[in-house]
């Protein structure tokens, strides 16, 4: 079969096309999962060493390598400048190694974890699309949800509390993310063609309601469990959504 020049450059841009959602997706998941380390590991902290928290905080960080190598397949360029500031964080988060033995975390980590985090909101925030398709919103959802719980849970164990935010920390704005969950619900209601698949979201709506006030006013004495295991359950149901949106394309 011959090609025309019109035919070889649409075949180049969809492939182009592919890669780059696929690229996106790739790095929302290493957000995803650097959101919920950052969540297990100030949760250990708040728990005061319950090694549940451990367990799940060096799980996901080994989580966080793996979805980072998928990124840099996809888009070595756009890994780059986060792959170094990885690579110099990763060996720090262990407690083990603080010098404090009463579950504090240094300052000069604690910001350093939370800029990596900011860098890698920044990153998705400038590489998302205005028009979403339904398993896009659901991987934005997640994305939102997880940058404001990690968030919560930084904030919530921090000596300083929000006053150790600094004007790009606050770039983060839990309100405003909060307002785009939202929209987000309404939108994925909208998207879904299946009324499985609606009541999975409505789901996920109602368990989010329930700890949206905690995680937003996170200056306020808070029930880190009830927030921790709601948003775990979250995850899960998302997770089911999105598998039975494969179901729905079928």
């Amino acid at each position: 079969m011959i090609y025309s020049r019109s035919n070889i450059l649409s075949i180049f841009i969809l492939l182009f096309i592919c890669s780059q959602a696929s690229a996106k997706s790739a790095l929302i998941e290493h957000t995803v999962i650097v959101g919920q380390s950052m969540s297990s590991f100030y949760m250990y902290n708040l728990s005061e060493g319950d090694l549940r928290y451990k367990s799940d905080y060096e799980a996901l960080l080994i989580e966080a390598n793996s979805t980072l190598i998928s990124y840099e397949k996809e888009d070595a360029l756009g890994a780059s400048d986060i792959k170094q500031k990885w690579q110099a964080l990763h060996p720090l988060l262990n407690y083990d190694l603080f010098p404090s033995k009463d579950y504090f975390v240094p300052g000069d980590i604690r910001i350093q974890y939370r800029h990596y985090l900011n860098t890698l909101y920044k990153k998705v925030i400038e590489s998302s699309e205005s028009e979403l398709h339904l398993e896009q919103g659901l991987a934005l959802m997640a994305f939102n949800m997880e940058m404001i719980t990690a968030r919560f849970f930084d904030i919530s164990s921090s000596l300083y509390g929000g006053q150790s935010l600094t004007s790009e920390d606050m770039k983060m704005d839990p309100a405003k993310i909060s307002k785009q969950i939202k929209e987000s619900f309404k939108q994925l209601k909208r998207l879904a063609s299946k009324n499985k698949l609606k009541k999975q979201i409505s789901s996920i709506e109602n368990k989010w309601n329930f700890i949206e006030r905690t995680v937003i006013n996170y200056e306020e004495e808070s029930a880190y469990l009830l927030v921790y295991y709601n948003k775990r359950k979250i995850h899960q149901l998302i997770n089911q959504s999105q598998n039975l949106l494969l179901a729905d394309i079928k």
